[in-house]
């Protein structure tokens, strides 16, 4: 018998809000920008007017602060931004997402097309564009752009 497909894997209306966090090996001049456990994304369906219906998603980063309060981007890209940290948090995006679609492929459901604002150093990063399209080809995943 087939295992059941978890909630976060299932539920296509916030479908990475379970997926929300950033192991990453930081050193200690990092933990005020972006903190361990606290990372989260939503996804903002963008919806066809024909139908009422998603026809894909945008992937939006959001960070809680220590009481739990829900902030926006910009109370943390600018800090992350001067500590060198968008390319880092940009990858952890990508891969969460990656995730994502794998695990809803596997379990033979449909797909979405995602977008995902990526910052300027990591469009300049000559190396992203070759680790994203081998990352996508390890998993099945057709990229578009």
């Amino acid at each position: 018998m087939a295992s059941p497909v978890p909630d976060a894997v299932k539920d296509q209306h916030a479908p990475l809000r379970v997926l929300d966090l950033m192991n990453l090996d930081r050193g200690a001049r990092r933990e005020p920008v972006i903190e361990r456990d606290r990372l989260e994304l939503d996804c903002q369906p963008i919806v066809r007017d024909t139908t009422s219906r998603p026809e894909r998603f945008e992937l939006l980063v959001r960070q809680r602060s220590v009481d739990g309060v829900r902030c926006m981007p910009s109370t943390f890209l600018p800090q992350a931004d001067k500590a060198g940290l968008l390319p880092e948090l940009d990858r952890w995006v990508v891969g969460q997402a990656v995730d994502w679609l794998s695990a809803r492929s596997a379990y033979g459901l449909p797909t979405y097309t995602l977008n995902i604002n990526l910052s300027a150093p990591t469009i300049a990063d000559g190396n992203f564009a070759s680790d994203l399209h081998k990352l996508l080809s390890e998993v099945g995943i057709e990229g578009k752009y």
